[in-house]
């Protein structure tokens, strides 16, 4: 981020972005060119419906926390994870990205990592995701002024609403990606 100072009309117009990140259709945020589809493997037709967001309108492509699509997805047994195999959509930031089979996202251990919760459906990972991408745009873009701040914070406003679990959840992938910013 640049520690420049920025005129005051680029900062509003920055901090109207990252307003219309939160509250505009999220058809209007799922552009094509920008998204990773993902198209579920041949499973059962309750997966499918799971999963039914991700094909429709995927997930943005975040090169600086490296988010990447297994474009047909993996079944994978985790060591030390009781209960069913995950689902691994893909690898986003520090830990494999999973859907359980209710259709819970967690972030799977990679590395010394430990497992995250990411939303508690595909939907609001999806939609969070697309909402964190313009958001982080904006911020990029604004500098070390504290209108940065409040919009990483207004994203986690966001996020929480969208998905209560967010806030509850001790290891919540998108408080971590809010308070790397903070420090």
């Amino acid at each position: 981020m640049s520690e420049t100072n920025q005129d005051p009309d680029v900062l509003a117009a920055h901090l109207a972005a990252a307003h219309r990140a939160l509250t505009a259709d999220l058809a209007e945020l799922a552009v094509p060119a920008k998204a990773m589809l993902f198209h579920a493997p041949n499973t059962g037709e309750r997966l499918q419906q799971i999963l039914a967001p991700l094909a429709r309108w995927g997930v943005p492509e975040i090169e600086n926390f490296g988010f990447t699509t297994e474009s047909h997805g993996t079944l994978v047994k985790e060591a030390d994870s009781p209960g069913d195999s995950f689902l691994r959509i893909g690898t986003y930031w520090r830990w494999g990205i999973a859907v359980t089979g209710q259709g819970e996202v967690r972030g799977l251990q990679l590395d010394e990592w430990p497992e995250v919760f990411v939303n508690s459906s595909i939907e609001a990972f999806v939609e969070t995701s697309w909402r964190w991408y313009y958001t982080w745009l904006e911020a990029e873009q604004m500098g070390w002024h504290i209108e940065c701040f409040d919009v990483v914070d207004n994203f986690l406003e966001y996020a929480i609403a969208k998905d209560p679990r967010v806030g509850l959840e001790e290891r919540s992938l998108w408080k971590m990606v809010v308070e790397s910013w903070s420090g």
